[in-house]
This record gives C-alpha cells, sequence and structure tokens, in this order.
C-alpha cells in the first residue's frame, strides 16, 4: 500500500472514530463521603523509606527524565520514573499508574506530554506482576494496600522537597492503573483531579467475563489447582475489599474526568457503567473503540487528559508572566 494512501486510511478511520465520541457533562455530582479510620489504616505506611535513589536517565531543553527508587525497610526497591520540567519549584504533579498487560508506552507518552506542558509526572511502576497463578484474592488485596501506600510515600517525597504544589496534585489512571487509581483517590486526599480510563468496578465479576488474554490464562491456571470461575469470583468478593465497588464512594466527583470504550470487552460495558455511577456520575467522555483499539484516538484522547488539568498549566503560565 503506498504510504499516502495509508496515511488517508489512517486520517479517515480517526475522523470516524472522533465523529462517534460523546461528551456526558456532571448534572449534580454527589459530595464524597468520609473515608472511614479502619479503611484509611489499611493504606498507611508502615516506615519511610530508608533512603531515595535518583538518577538522571534523560535531558531536553524544558525537562528530564529521572530514574528512581523508594528504597523500603523491608527491602523492596518502588522504582518510579519522574518527569520534572525545569525551572520554578512548586509546580503541579500528576501521577501516572501502570496498566496491567504489555510495555508503558502509552502511559510514559502521557507522562512526557504533561512534563512538555510544565508539569512535573510521576510514573509509577508496578512493584511486581498482576495476576500471576500463585495470587488469589487476598494477594491482590495486599498488592493494592501496599501500592496505594508506596504511592503515598512517593508524593510525600516529591512534597517535601518542594518540587509539588500541595493543592495541586492529579492523577492519571488507565485500565488497571483506573482501578488502583480509585484507591489513591479515595486514600490520599492531597490528590485533587483525576482521570479514570477504561476501568470497573467489581473484579469479582468483571475477571470471569472478561475477554484480556493475560485475565483467561490466570484463570485457567487458577483452574488447574482447583479453582473454577466460580470459586475465584467468590475469592475475589470476600477478600479484594480494595475494589472500586467499595472505595469509590469516598472520591470526589468534582474533579474526575472518566473515560469508557463502548465496545471494550476487556472491561465490560456493565463494570464500566457501575464505577461510574459508584463514582458519582462524573464528567464522561465515551470512544467508539475497543479497549485496546482506543490508543487509534491517542492524540485525541492525550489533548483531553492534558485539558482536564488546563487551568493548573494556566495558572503557572499567569504566575510566571511579568506585571
Amino acid at each position: 500500500m503506498p504510504p499516502l494512501v495509508g496515511r488517508l486510511r489512517a486520517l479517515v478511520t480517526t475522523a470516524v472514530l472522533l465523529a462517534g465520541c460523546r461528551n456526558l457533562r456532571p448534572s449534580a455530582p454527589r459530595a464524597a463521603e468520609g473515608l472511614p479510620e479502619s479503611i484509611a489504616a489499611r493504606f498507611l505506611p508502615p516506615a519511610p523509606p530508608l533512603r531515595v535513589e535518583v538518577e538522571t536517565l534523560e535531558r531536553y531543553p524544558t525537562y528530564d527524565v529521572r530514574g528512581g527508587a523508594l528504597v523500603l525497610a523491608d527491602g523492596v526497591r518502588a522504582r518510579f520514573e519522574y518527569y520534572r520540567p525545569v525551572g520554578a519549584l512548586r509546580r503541579p504533579l500528576i501521577l501516572v499508574l501502570p496498566i496491567l498487560g504489555g510495555e508503558s508506552s502509552v502511559t510514559r507518552l502521557i507522562a512526557r506530554a504533561f512534563a512538555e506542558r510544565g508539569i512535573a509526572a510521576l510514573h509509577a511502576e508496578r512493584p511486581c506482576e498482576v495476576l500471576t497463578p500463585d495470587q488469589d484474592g487476598r494477594a491482590i488485596e495486599g498488592l493494592f494496600r501496599h501500592t496505594v501506600a508506596t504511592t503515598k510515600l512517593l508524593l510525600d517525597w516529591t512534597v517535601s522537597s518542594g518540587d509539588a504544589d500541595p493543592d495541586r496534585i492529579g492523577l492519571v489512571g488507565i485500565s488497571l492503573g483506573g482501578i488502583l487509581g480509585t484507591a489513591v483517590l479515595a486514600a490520599d486526599t492531597r490528590v485533587r483531579r483525576g482521570v479514570i480510563a477504561l476501568a470497573g468496578a467489581d473484579l469479582s465479576d468483571l475477571l470471569p467475563r472478561s475477554s484480556e488474554g493475560q485475565v483467561r490464562r490466570y484463570l485457567a491456571s487458577r483452574k488447574e489447582i482447583g479453582f473454577d470461575e466460580a470459586a475465584v469470583a467468590a475469592d475475589f468478593a470476600r477478600e479484594f475489599v480494595s475494589d472500586p465497588l467499595h472505595l469509590a464512594r469516598y472520591v470526589d466527583p468534582r474533579g474526575l474526568l472518566f473515560i469508557r470504550a463502548a465496545f471494550d470487552r476487556v472491561v465490560p460495558r456493565s463494570n464500566a457503567e457501575r464505577l461510574w455511577e459508584l463514582l458519582g456520575r462524573p464528567e464522561r467522555l465515551d470512544v467508539p473503540t475497543g479497549h485496546y483499539s482506543a490508543a487509534l484516538l491517542l492524540p485525541y484522547l492525550r489533548g483531553r487528559i492534558l485539558g482536564h488539568f488546563g487551568a493548573w498549566e494556566e495558572r503557572r503560565s499567569s504566575a510566571a508572566r511579568p506585571r
């Protein structure tokens, strides 16, 4: 196929998809419930990190990329990438949370886009693989609690260093990152705005119906050791108490943008709709794609995500303008 024809087809495909996007504005957002102390205690970091290791990986005219790790008391190294704009301190900061499968190229592109706009971004890395054959509902619950607590430590370090403005901290969570992001938004009130994309609630119902290859392999491996899909669902319903099903009510919908793919089979429609309802029906963007084919609209979606934090960027630009 000639290059020009290929580009034209891509442009036509993108135009058709964009024509099918639908934006739902919130009508009367409900107030967030106060997080009970018993739930907040689940996500308390056990101790401050022993040290923070940071090195510069890449330098650009307007920002640099630093690789780092929080070295925790139990020997765990919580790794992250810090996309740090040059210039004044106390800048807005966005947490970018990892997806389930594949590499993190999409989330890293989003982190870079923020840095290019003068907004710092922390790209958190998963501490380990998720949905391995030996992980039951209790193990996933422990992993979620540890990841939320570590994320809070990352924020502590960034704010205490003077880099982040504590009044302008946001979050972007895609797919698994959106499920985890709901827990972070509920557990840490410093995170004022967020984008939850391609995520859903109630993993006990979601997992058996998901088409995601990694999920199907996980269910097959659990079946080999005596746990069929019904048993896995019952286990997650009992043990995974950090599910958005239980935590979304503690999230303020006024600062949220929810993105749903209309033909998503990885996160079934009913699970996505349920999370949106539980979050208080925040502003919602529907795109006419599947879970992974949403990448066809990445430039558009990246613009919408950046635009959701645009007021912070304007505030920064105004502050930098001479009187």
